[in-house]
């Protein structure tokens, strides 16, 4: 027994927390249990029958038409369980998991496998923006750039011109 047990002992359990600063739920012996509830046996076996002919229905999708079929409610989180239970979906992850993430970004072995690609606007006057789209290879480091005026009246201003990737060296012409 520590020292919060005896506290509770010799004044109660509600004023031991408020003397010993902790919350009332350290003061319990018994921690709560996990909730294993089992999903509805009738509710499940109607997941089977419509999943396989609907494989794009999400959970709020197939609970509702879990709930027209069997003409009663039914709960999404009953249907995400069941979802999970039959190997559907995995349990979202949670930042933390999503932030620490080991996984790396694929490496390519030759030319024309992995491609970025960006896209940008700049100002072109009083017509508007004009866009640049990139796509570089990330193999060999080289790709190509364009850009197009958004208005007719761009065309004349600056922005006009096609890019050149990779640019011309300083004593080409372009």
């Amino acid at each position: 027994m520590n020292a919060v047990h005896v506290v509770r002992e010799m004044v109660g359990l509600s004023r031991a927390p408020l003397l010993c600063g902790v919350s009332k739920r350290v003061m319990v012996l018994h921690p709560p249990r996990p909730r294993n509830m089992s999903p509805d046996p009738e509710v499940q076996e109607m997941i089977q029958k419509i999943g396989p002919a609907r494989p794009t229905y999400v959970a709020r999708r197939m609970a509702a038409q879990v709930s027209r079929e069997l003409n009663r409610p039914v709960n999404c989180r009953m249907v995400r369980r069941i979802f999970e239970r039959l190997g559907w979906t995995k349990p979202s992850r949670t930042k933390r998991e999503i932030i620490r993430a080991n996984k790396k970004p694929p490496q390519p072995k030759a030319p024309n496998q992995f491609w970025e690609s960006d896209m940008s606007y700049r100002w072109c006057g009083s017509d508007g923006r004009g866009y640049c789209f990139s796509v570089i290879g990330v193999f060999t480091r080289q790709g190509r750039r364009s850009c197009w005026p958004a208005a007719p009246r761009a065309a004349r201003l600056s922005c006009r011109q096609p890019a050149r990737w990779p640019p011309p060296a300083p004593n080409c012409p372009a």
